[in-house]
């Protein structure tokens, strides 16, 4: 191969590296992520990035606290002081007037009524680098918590109260959480590290896999249905009654269990006690399931 052959493959190779590594971070920003390029910043240099914080009014919740944002992270976590809310915006642009200007089309509204309380986050949509918002809200303790995520991550810590979320695109993560849990993850996995259930607890994943630490409640429920679930119970946890079941992968436990186990399903009574305080229902459609 000449020498200008071989010159030609190496720029087509790094161009194709280039590409890939753009995407990457248009991506990781579109999702709450760590990079603040853009576009156009990536093909001509770094372009410009605006930011701004927006401290939300918000009064003490006479009901549940819904929170949607369509474009960025949420961020969740429980206090004695009163309700706070605050929000990162960032803008993009050509140049630093452009990328201030985009700050404005990052909507931010609170509505309350006897019904409780909406704050509603709207980033523009479209390709490329798009304004959006990280919003981080803290609540008064046992309070009711709605939060959906239509792309980006959701984030809950020292939380108590009951709490669902909703992620389509983006990842779950809970720590020391003591409460009441539903999770429902299109596209992303879920990590509970630390909880306490109360009651209940349901959690679902549609792409990606599972895995909880901590103490279950009376009505514990996993699905996964493209990935793993594994949980790390203490070894004396007390009983539950176990109904296990999946498709494509393998089940191992290292708890006490009594009961019938197949190539595919396993029903009895897992953990320590002659008292069972509770139900655990397990599906896993493609992934093995794990309990230690």
């Amino acid at each position: 191969m000449g020498t200008g052959r071989k010159t030609a493959l190496a720029i087509v190779v790094i161009a194709e590296i280039l590409t890939l590594v753009a995407i990457v971070l248009v991506f990781r920003t579109g999702m709450g992520g760590g990079w603040h390029w853009s576009w156009v910043g990536w093909l001509g240099g770094f372009g410009p990035q605006a930011q701004e914080e927006r401290v939300i009014s918000l009064d003490a919740p006479t009901g549940p606290l819904r929170i949607y944002n369509n474009r960025g992270k949420i961020r969740v976590t429980s206090s004695a002081a009163p309700a706070v809310a605050r929000a990162l915006v960032y803008g993009f642009g050509t140049n630093k007037a452009a990328a201030e200007a985009s700050l404005s089309t990052v909507e931010i509204t609170t509505t309350a009524d006897e019904a409780g309380t909406i704050i509603t986050v709207n980033a523009p949509t479209g390709g490329g680098r798009m304004p959006y918002a990280d919003i981080e809200v803290v609540v008064p303790l046992d309070a009711q918590v709605i939060a959906e995520a239509r792309m980006g991550n959701v984030e809950v810590r020292d939380f108590a109260g009951t709490i669902r979320v909703v992620a389509n695109m983006g990842r779950v993560d809970m720590d020391h959480v003591q409460g009441n849990i539903d999770v429902h993850a299109n596209m992303g996995s879920v990590d509970l590290r630390e909880v306490f259930i109360q009651d209940s607890l349901q959690v679902d994943a549609d792409m990606g896999s599972i895995t909880f630490r901590g103490t279950l409640g009376k009505e514990n429920a996993f699905e996964a249905n493209m990935g793993g679930i594994s949980l790390r119970l203490a070894d004396d946890h007390p009983a539950m009654t176990l109904d296990a079941g999946w498709s494509m992968g393998s089940f191992s436990n290292r708890l006490p269990f009594s009961g019938t186990l197949s190539d595919k399903r396993a029903v009895g009574t897992l953990g320590s006690g002659d008292v069972v305080v509770g139900d655990l229902r397990i599906r896993a459609d493609m992934g093995n399931i794990s309990i230690r």
